[in-house]
C-alpha cells in the first residue's frame, strides 16, 4: 500500500512537469543546498522546512553507525546536467519530502519569526516590519521581533512577485532540489511521515530505525539556545515572554496539548534554566500521549493564522504556490482557510489562542 502511494505520487509529480516549463535546462531554481547520499545506493535532498533537520539528524546517526554519507552542494551543479552528473552514483532510491503548503508557511512563520530567532528577526523581521506596518514603533522596527502572521504572508507573497528578500525557508518547494529536473522515485509528505520514513530507511537497508522523539530532540536544542543567547535577543524580548513562546511553540507543533498551561510561576522564572524547560516540556509531550496526542493542534493552529490574513492575500498566495499543489497532490482550496465555515471550524475553547502569548 504505502508502494502504491509512493508510485501515485510520483505520476502526480510527473504530470505536473510535464505540463509546465519547470527548471529545464537553462532555468535556474533556488540553488543552496545539499544533496546526501548513502554509499551510493540512496540520495536525498533536502527542503527547508519539511522534515529536513529531520532527515539530516537519521543521516547523521546512519554515518555513526559506520556507513559512508557524503554530501554533493547542489548550489555547484547548475546549469550542468544534473542527470547525466548523478547517473554516476547509481542511486535506486532519490527521495525529497514536501507538505501541505499553507502548513508549511505556519511552521516557517512559528520557527523563524513567532520564535526567539535573532539572525531571522534582524534579516527579514525588520523588513517585514517596516514595509508592511504603518505607524511600527521604534522598538519594532529596530527589533523585528513581533512580526504577524498576516504580516508574514503580505512579505511572502511581495517576495515572490519581485524577487527580493527571498529565503529558502519561505519559497515555494517546487523551487529547491530541481523537482523537474531530476528523476525523484519516491516523493514522501510530512503528513504520513512516519510510516514514508519506515518505508524509506528499510529499502535502503539502513542501521537505524526511525524515532518519533526526533522532533523533541531539535525543540530540547532550541530551549538550551533560549538560555544561551539570552544577551542576543534579551534588549527585545524579556525571558518570559520568550519561554511562553517557546510553550506555544510545542502546542503549535502538536507536541503539548492545548489544555496543559505554561507551566512556570514568575517567581520560578526567577531561576529557571534550561533543563528545567526541558524537563517540563518532555514531561507534558509524554503526558500528551498518554491522553491520545495533541495532533489536531496543528490544524488548529493553521485555521487560527489565516483567519488573520486578508481574502484577497490568501487568493493571492494561493496562485503564487499554485503549482506547489498541482506537482505534489495537495488540495489548494481547503474549505478551513477558504471556505464560509473557517470560524465554526476552529477549537470550540474561544478563551484559548496559539498565538496570543499571555493566554
Amino acid at each position: 500500500m504505502i508502494q502504491e502511494r509512493f508510485l501515485e505520487r510520483k505520476l502526480i509529480m510527473d504530470d505536473g512537469c510535464a505540463n509546465h516549463v519547470l527548471q529545464k535546462k537553462g532555468q535556474p531554481t533556488f540553488d543552496r543546498g545539499d544533496y546526501l547520499t548513502i554509499n551510493g545506493t540512496a540520495l536525498y535532498c533536502p527542503i527547508e522546512k519539511t522534515a529536513s533537520i529531520t532527515w539530516r539528524g537519521i543521516f547523521d546517526e546512519i554515518q555513526r553507525k559506520g556507513v559512508q554519507v557524503n554530501t554533493v552542494g547542489y548550489f555547484m551543479v547548475y546549469p550542468l546536467d544534473l542527470v547525466s552528473l548523478f547517473s554516476n552514483l547509481d542511486a535506486d532510491i532519490r527521495f525529497i519530502f514536501v507538505r501541505e503548503p499553507y502548513g508549511r508557511h505556519v511552521s516557517a512563520y512559528v520557527d523563524k519569526l513567532f520564535s526567539p530567532n535573532i539572525e531571522f528577526w534582524r534579516n527579514f523581521g525588520k523588513h517585514i516590519i517596516r514595509k508592511f506596518r504603518p505607524n511600527a514603533t521604534v522598538r519594532s522596527k529596530a527589533c523585528g521581533h513581533d512580526v504577524t502572521f498576516a504580516e508574514y504572508i503580505k512579505y511572502v507573497i511581495d517576495a515572490e512577485r519581485s524577487g527580493d528578500h527571498r529565503d529558502g525557508h519561505f519559497l515555494p518547494q517546487h523551487s529547491h532540489c530541481h523537482i523537474c529536473r531530476f528523476p525523484y522515485n519516491y516523493i514522501g509528505h510530512l503528513e504520513t511521515m512516519e510510516e514514508d520514513t519506515k518505508f524509506l530507511l528499510k529499502a535502503i537497508r539502513s542501521p537505524v530505525d526511525y524515532n518519533q522523539d526526533y522532533g523533541m530532540f531539535t525543540m530540547e536544542d532550541q530551549a538550551r539556545w533560549y538560555f544561551g543567547d539570552r544577551k542576543r535577543y534579551g534588549h527585545c524580548m524579556e525571558l518570559e515572554e520568550a519561554l511562553r513562546r517557546y510553550w506555544k511553540k510545542l502546542q503549535i507543533r502538536g507536541l503539548v496539548h492545548k489544555t496543559f498551561d505554561f507551566p512556570f510561576t514568575a517567581e520560578q522564572l526567577r531561576s529557571i534554566t534550561a533543563a528545567d524547560l526541558i524537563r517540563e516540556g518532555r514531561k507534558a509531550v509524554l503526558k500528551s500521549r498518554e491522553q491520545g496526542g495533541a495532533k489536531g493542534n496543528k490544524r488548529e493552529a493553521l485555521v487560527e493564522a489565516f483567519q488573520s490574513v486578508s481574502a484577497d492575500d490568501k487568493d493571492q498566495l494561493r496562485q503564487l504556490y499554485w503549482r506547489d499543489f498541482e506537482l505534489f497532490g495537495y488540495n489548494p482550496s481547503p474549505e478551513d482557510i477558504f471556505g464560509n465555515s473557517t470560524a465554526d471550524s476552529l477549537n470550540n475553547d474561544r478563551k484559548f489562542s496559539y498565538f496570543s502569548v499571555w493566554d
